[in-house]
């Protein structure tokens, strides 16, 4: 690393007019239409990367001036900022060039990560949301890479389960981007704010079983059940009736059922999911079981089953993508899971349309134990789990498999509970069984006292499965409670003995 030292910064952003007009792209991102303006999304995000830069540094190098300017100066220190054409893998370079330094994002996201990676270098830490979060360096000056390094995330896919629409935060949305995520749960207040960061947009939730509740009434008064008993999963004893309606699944054979559906997920898309990317669209959490009827029978399992009801759906969702009545690139999200009896791996091959379209899985082992990795041969609650994971691996190659963890939900939900030993080991078998994506249930939002580091570890290995885990601890530790360090790391180890 080379050691720079000037009283002056020049942000090289290279748009006509940037002197006069940085700041007003950085803030203009309610007049864009992040999918259709790309030439203004992309100068809208760099000119907030340019103010993050210039606001960070204004608080932790007083005798710095920074200036923003449309090219690099003929002498003296400079940051030039770039967005290169092609694949938007989150990655970024940073290459020296002189006295400076540019920073190339692969995409608006990437240029972004590429910006607070020069702000960690700097000594720059966001411990939590907002300004109490924020962590300012301790050691004075740059310290830039001598050679072009070039970085990529572990995981595409970084995000965390945050359904509560009143938890819509401008503050944890920063937080977010500043720790290299890039999925969100689109919020109303915040979604212009999530497209100027580059975010990945996902709702929904258990979508597929609100859609079908059976007392939901229909355009002519009658309830669902009373319209349609077919579409509920047929029990053992071969008699459906409502009172179990909800503890099977649907019945995936019925073309009625599927056109339903598709006709519904397309008018949500349309309207309240109108910014949304991926949409979980996950079926009846009864702990039940799966239709009995035949046609379900000769499909397979439980995961058979929700893929063919899926690829009936990715049909559709192409179908409307090619007739320009869907707009955008939508993702449908299945929950590899107990309560939606899918969490047994498939039996029989993926569809063909779901590995083409990239759709996900996502694998939420909700029994699991945390007092053993999972991927522990010696624990006997996590060994099914860990079989089923790397089955789910196995057979959906070229789907999208996610990890859905659970350190803050249902029996743990706002405890002062520490997963930090097993984050790490997990983090690498999900990345080892093929998983694209990570996320976790439930988002804390206030309060966050010891479980930062839950929350940082998760951002951390999402984005660095190769990092040094101490070397993780020790940060968090030292730029958390500087001078006490030590004593409350030695309470955190009694905490997590007793988690």
């Amino acid at each position: 690393m080379t050691k720079q030292g000037a009283a002056v910064l020049s942000l090289v952003l290279p748009y006509d007019g940037s002197e006069r007009l940085w700041k007003t792209w950085a803030l203009a991102e309610q007049a864009i239409d992040f999918r259709k303006d790309a030439a203004e999304a992309d100068r809208c995000t760099a000119a907030f990367a340019a103010l993050e830069l210039k606001t960070h540094l204004a608080k932790s190098d007083g005798g710095l001036t920074v200036v923003v300017r449309q090219d690099a100066p003929r002498a003296g220190r400079f940051i030039e900022l770039a967005i290169e054409p092609g694949p938007a893998d989150d990655g970024f370079t940073l290459a020296p060039r002189g006295e400076g330094l540019l920073v190339s994002g692969h995409g608006r996201k990437g240029l972004l990560n590429g910006v607070y990676e020069v702000l960690r270098l700097r000594g720059w830490r966001w411990l939590e949301p907002g300004a109490y979060g924020e962590a300012p360096p301790v050691a004075r000056g740059f310290h830039w890479p001598r050679r072009p390094v070039t970085v990529r995330p572990s995981f595409a896919y970084r995000g965390l389960d945050a359904y509560r629409g009143s938890h819509d935060s401008i503050d944890y949305l920063l937080w977010m981007a500043r720790n290299r995520l890039n999925v969100y749960f689109r919020k109303a207040a915040s979604a212009k704010m999530a497209d100027k960061l580059g975010m990945i947009s996902r709702q929904g939730g258990h979508l597929l079983a609100l859609l079908t509740d059976p007392d939901r009434l229909s355009a002519g008064g009658r309830t669902l059940w009373e319209e349609h008993p077919e579409w509920y999963g047929l029990p053992e004893d071969g008699r459906r009736t409502k009172a179990v309606a909800t503890r099977i699944q649907l019945c995936a054979a019925q073309p009625s059922l599927w056109r339903f559906l598709a006709d519904e997920l397309l008018g949500l898309l349309a309207t309240s999911l109108a910014g949304v990317d991926i949409v979980d669209f996950w079926g009846f959490d009864t702990w039940g079981k799966t239709c009995a009827c035949a046609s379900c029978r000769a499909m397979g399992n439980g995961a058979d089953q929700q893929l063919q009801l899926f690829s009936r759906l990715r049909h559709s969702l192409d179908k409307a993508r090619g007739d320009g009545r869907l707009n955008r690139k939508v993702l449908l999200s299945m929950a590899a899971y107990e309560g939606t009896a899918s969490l047994t791996p498939p039996s029989k091959p993926v569809p063909e349309n779901l590995r083409r379209a990239g759709d996900l899985v996502i694998f939420y082992p909700i029994k699991r134990c945390y007092r053993h990795a999972l991927g522990d041969p010696q624990c006997e609650i996590n060994r099914p789990y860990h079989a089923a994971l790397t089955g789910w691996g196995r057979r959906v190659r070229g789907m999208s498999l996610w990890s859905g963890e659970y350190y803050n939900v249902s029996k743990y939900e706002d405890l002062p509970l520490l997963f930090s030993r097993v984050i790490p080991p997990d983090m690498r078998r999900y990345q080892a069984a093929g998983a694209s994506g990570v996320t976790y249930m439930h988002a804390l939002y206030g309060n966050w006292g010891m479980r930062a580091l839950t929350q940082l570890q998760h951002a951390h290995y999402a984005w660095n499965g190769r990092v040094r885990d101490e070397a993780v601890l020790d940060d968090y530790f030292r730029r958390k409670y500087g001078p006490y360090a030590g004593a409350v790391r030695a309470a955190y180890a009694l905490i997590q003995t007793g988690s």
